[in-house]
């Protein structure tokens, strides 16, 4: 079913797609759902996630009996597999329960400290598109052990060894096959990776005003205009993209700092 899936999205980047076998596709799938790894319960809902409205939409009788499998998949679950959860889940049109999205949260609090930097931008982008408009305590806890795992990370100039774990996986949003190691990453790798994460996190504030939660801290902020600094080093000039999302949010001093770098 995992192959069948697969097979199916790459046909339809080529233009080809039957909506009568996704039908069949389904009813298969409902009815082994209890059979699928975890991994594969996360790889199935973000693979659902790319097809387009009139194209296919997955069933109620779907999401509930997959909901029902995720709730007992969570705690097996790695940072590939929430954040991919996540994205699925935030790209489709089903209603997530708040119990459902407050434990997504919970494991990757758990899994924060194994999160490479490409885990961090799925986590990031997946909690902000997922996000309810009441926020939980879980939210809250998320963004502090995100914002601190992140500011240590982009601050430390390499990996540290359980990046690279076995089982860790690699980021489908970096076009490498899930279940793989990560690519190693030059001295500022992880800056590409939280560059869109700064971005997407600007994008949340604006759409949500003074509802948005997803905020970058102080510590946070001084780690990535440090390595914003390393860059515009390496590269001659500062990026100023990164210059205005440092003012955006009001670390003025920060964003005078690239400019010198500039």
């Amino acid at each position: 079913l995992m192959q069948v899936l697969g097979a199916v999205a790459r046909l339809k980047s080529h233009g080809m797609f039957e909506s009568a076998l996704m039908t069949e596709w389904e009813n298969a799938a409902v009815a082994a759902m209890d059979r699928f790894l975890p991994k594969e319960l996360a790889n199935l809902v973000f693979l659902l996630s790319i097809f387009r409205r009139e194209e296919f939409v997955a069933s109620h009788r779907f999401f509930t009996r997959w909901f029902d499998a995720c709730r007992h998949a969570i705690p097996h679950f790695q940072p590939l597999d929430v954040g991919m959860t996540l994205v699925g889940l935030g790209h489709s049109a089903v209603d997530v329960p708040q119990r459902l999205f407050d434990g997504l949260l919970l494991r990757a609090i758990d899994e924060m400290h194994h999160s490479s930097p490409q885990h961090l931008r799925l986590l990031l982008l997946g909690a902000i598109n997922l996000s309810p408009p009441h926020h939980s305590h879980e939210s809250h806890d998320f963004r502090v052990a995100w914002l601190e795992h992140a500011s240590e990370v982009i601050a430390n100039p390499t990996e540290p060894p359980s990046f690279a774990g076995p089982d860790r996986g690699a980021d489908p949003g970096n076009q490498t096959a899930a279940g793989q190691e990560p690519r190693s990453m030059a001295p500022v790798g992880a800056w590409w990776h939280l560059h869109d994460a700064m971005a997407a996190m600007r994008s949340h504030a604006e759409k949500a005003k003074y509802n948005a939660w997803m905020l970058p801290s102080a510590q946070f902020a001084r780690a990535w205009a440090d390595t914003a600094a390393r860059m515009a080093a390496q590269e001659g000039e500062a990026d100023p993209e990164a210059i205005e999302v440092l003012r955006y949010f009001g670390f003025e001093d920060l964003g005078e700092m690239l400019v010198r770098y500039g």
